[in-house]
């Protein structure tokens, strides 16, 4: 019987994969003459409107992500019985969609937190569950300053550990997930209600 830990580290190196790829990417596309920064956290997603530079630089970085090779930064997805783990960026038709979204609820939400997802990644693992506690915290104590927020979302048809990482309130937060494997056939489908409701 593996111990924590022990699953852990089964999984560890694609987590120092996407920590390393968000580095690396970060210093390219924030290089001089690639896209401007804006604050990420004061800038609420509905602000993101037509002829706006914030828009027109949340864009530029996801063209920038979409023409990356994330097969040389994070390798090729893989799926097995003991991990599954495959990465995405965000299409621009799908930001539109979640921005429209926003710009209808009366609710502000900062782009931090609304827009967290432009690159994320997903480990479907074993012992999730009896293991997140522990988890999170390692995410949060041992991996550097790049892991800035973790939670356990657990609604009535989802549970997961979420993982943040950024560097610094200007740049565009990646996202982490880790499900168990016995929670992904209610969490897919709870992530395409969640997608539908968008279209509402």
């Amino acid at each position: 019987m593996l111990t924590c830990r022990e699953r852990f580290e089964e999984f560890s190196l694609f987590v120092e994969r996407v920590l390393a790829a968000y580095a690396a990417f970060t210093e390219f596309v924030y290089g001089p003459g690639a896209v401007s920064e804006f604050n990420v956290k004061r800038t609420e997603v509905k602000n993101l409107r037509h002829g706006t530079a914030e828009l027109r630089d949340t864009l530029m970085y996801v063209r920038r992500l979409s023409g990356y090779n994330w097969i040389e930064a994070l390798g090729l997805p893989v799926k097995n019985d003991t991990l599954q783990f495959n990465y995405r960026t965000k299409y621009e038709r799908s930001l539109q969609r979640k921005i429209a979204w926003y710009g209808r609820r009366d609710q502000g939400f900062a782009v931090k937190k609304g827009i967290n997802d432009l690159r994320g990644a997903r480990l479907i693992v074993h012992g999730l569950r009896e293991c997140e506690q522990e988890w999170a915290e390692h995410f949060k104590n041992d991996l550097g300053s790049l892991v800035s927020r973790v939670y356990i979302r657990d609604d009535d048809t989802y549970h997961a550990l979420h993982v943040y990482i950024e560097d610094n309130n200007r740049h565009f937060p990646w996202e982490i997930q880790l499900w168990d494997f016995n929670d992904a056939e209610t969490n897919y489908a709870a992530h395409d209600r969640h997608e539908q409701r968008k279209d509402e």
